[in-house]
């Protein structure tokens, strides 16, 4: 087999129905093997991954496809839809499958393909006899290991596929939760396929599946621009020839679930579903499968619903089959090779332990920021934090400024274009989706959205003309707040006192006042509604103190928390530039 190789995925009408051609040849075709999912990733990680497109051809006869794809430094090689995708292949007829292999190994050998790594490769299929026959002969050392399991609807036919849609949509927890979403109104699901229903809701989509990760404590890999980028990338190709299914459960005029999946060759594919949190009580992505399961009973053309892999427990009451995958490594070296093998075991070994890995994940991360100071303030500043650290351990002493609204400044006037709203999910998704690369305000948006959703709490955004968030904050009843900074729970120094806490702006929106706007507006808010604001600054950080007097907030008081190995103790003083007023108490 004659092997062409390319660096990148050729936009070519002819190559496209070529390739395509091939894989409908295929044992079990996916649209993951499809030309329009290279080129949607090659659109999207363009900076991150550089493709090698492997074309075998049998004279002019194109007979098989290799989409692989090298990392920036070229050292690792792997499926370009590795990561991506739930199953990866050589795309060709089973027939040729080891001759593709071979031609491909022969062709990575001469661009200095010393290791490479082939994830995913489903457990049945052709592939995993072939490359453990060529890898050897071609001077590959080969590992390979069990990856991820698929869960799947085996859909069956005739009498036993009635039964199953019976036994699905009858379920009782279906028709108690779908009794709960009809109060909004009708239920009914909504396939979207055309370009213009794609564009114009998959902001909303992505904007749920950000939501409901913060909810679950995680980061939605839709935070990322490049994710996006793909996904919109791949509605477009995909819609053309009606491959593309973003399903969505509707109560009333709500989408409460959807769905982004795909119909292509007898499955219907789970890839990636999300709900609205809100409803979660009603469990509305546990809906809208069973009534994809259901459909796909009645579509003669599908035998299959594949939930994709992951461990999900809700896809055990769906499942009655599964598919493996393996990953493989090869590696022409024979002690890079024993590593990856010590590697792997070590690493089963202290997953089996879940403290031991604990600790060596906190080991990790204290190197790690070790590392970060001695490479930004060398030897000197690494031994200064040590050093810090341990007086700190020691003795140390906490002075925490209290300050009352007495409105004599006007935030409204400064806004200029700006808006300061209540926090939701919407809007703690949108702020993940725009700061994404500041770790420490993903950080707080994560500890925001469990204050939001889990603790009930009252937040504000400060958002710029772009709608961008900037500023975030948040109120509390003063009586019974636990300040951590002292160690103390407060009592409210009068009625209706309330606090503004835990202020945070983003790396990139500082240096331009904002805090200062947006807890001066949130005070005006809070007094209209007959609150007395209050709000709290440590001493030594001068730039927030400096902040919250000009905001129009004026210093009542101090309290000091001193502490000297295991004695402390907490004292509470006037300020010299306040009247006489009663003290917030520390209990």
């Amino acid at each position: 087999m004659r092997i062409v190789l390319h660096r990148e995925i050729p936009e070519d009408p002819a190559l496209r129905y070529q390739w395509n051609k091939i894989v409908f040849q295929m044992e079990r075709p996916q649209v993951f093997y499809t030309w329009e999912w290279a080129f949607a990733l090659q659109s999207a990680y363009r900076a991150s991954l550089k493709p090698l497109l492997f074309l075998g051809y049998e004279g002019d006869e194109l007979r098989g496809v290799a989409s692989l794809a090298a990392d920036v430094t070229e050292q690792n090689i792997n499926f370009l839809a590795a990561a991506t995708s739930d199953y990866c292949e050589f795309f060709c007829h089973p027939d040729y499958r080891r001759q593709l292999i071979d031609a491909v190994l022969v062709e990575l050998r001469k661009i200095g393909g010393e290791s490479l790594a082939m994830a995913s490769i489903p457990e049945d299929s052709p592939t995993v006899a072939a490359l453990r026959d060529a890898a050897p002969v071609q001077g590959y050392r080969i590992f390979s290991r069990s990856a991820q399991v698929s869960a799947q609807v085996i859909l069956g036919s005739g009498e036993p596929r009635r039964r199953l849609k019976e036994t699905v949509l009858g379920k009782r927890m279906l028709l108690r939760n779908l009794r709960g979403l009809e109060r909004e109104g009708p239920i009914t699901v909504t396939h979207l396929q055309s370009r213009g229903e794609l564009e114009a809701n998959l902001p909303n989509f992505i904007r749920a599946h950000v939501a409901r990760f913060l909810v679950t404590q995680r980061i939605s890999n839709l935070t990322w621009p490049e994710r996006r980028h793909f996904l919109a990338e791949l509605a477009r190709l995909l819609s053309d020839a009606g491959w593309l299914f973003l399903s969505c459960l509707n109560a009333g005029e709500h989408v409460v679930a959807w769905n982004y999946g795909f119909r292509f060759s007898g499955s219907w594919f789970w890839y990636q579903p999300t709900f609205e949190s809100q409803r979660e009580t009603h469990s509305p992505g546990f809906c809208l499968l069973s009534k994809i399961v259901g459909e796909a009973c009645d579509a003669s053309d599908l035998n299959v619903v594949d939930l994709g892999v992951g461990a999900e427990g809700y896809k055990e009451r769906f499942s009655n089959g599964t598919r493996r995958t393996l990953d493989f490594s090869l590696n022409r070296s024979s002690s890079r090779h024993r590593r990856l093998i010590a590697r792997y075991w070590t690493a089963r070994a202290i997953k089996a332990l879940p403290k031991v890995e604990s600790a060596i994940r906190s080991g990790i991360r204290r190197l790690d920021s070790a590392r970060a100071c001695f490479q930004a303030a060398g030897p000197n500043g690494l031994l200064g934090r040590g050093a810090k650290r341990l007086r700190s351990r020691i003795s140390r002493r906490d002075e925490v400024f209290f300050y009352e609204w007495v409105g004599n400044v006007s935030a409204r006037q400064n806004l200029a274009g700006m808006e300061v709203k209540s926090l939701d999910l919407a809007t703690l998704a949108e702020s993940a989706i725009s700061h994404v690369s500041d770790t420490e305000t993903m950080s707080y948006l994560l500890r925001a959205t469990q204050r939001l959703y889990r603790e009930g709490g009252s937040g504000f955004t400060l958002v710029n003309a772009d709608l961008v968030p900037v500023h975030y904050c948040w109120v509390s009843d003063f009586e019974g707040f636990y300040i951590n900074e002292l160690k103390v729970r407060l009592a409210a120094p009068r009625m209706n006192a309330v606090m503004i806490f835990d202020c945070w702006t983003p790396r990139s929106a500082r240096g331009h006042g904002y805090y200062g706007l947006a807890i001066s507006w949130v005070a005006q808010h809070l007094c209209s509604a007959g609150k007395v604001p209050w709000i709290f600054g440590a001493a030594q950080n001068t730039p927030s103190v400096r902040g919250i007097e000009k905001a129009g907030f004026q210093r009542r008081y101090s309290m000091i928390r001193r502490r000297v190995l295991f004695w402390q103790g907490l004292r509470i003083l006037p300020s010299a530039v306040s009247p006489a007023a009663e003290a917030p108490v520390g209990s």
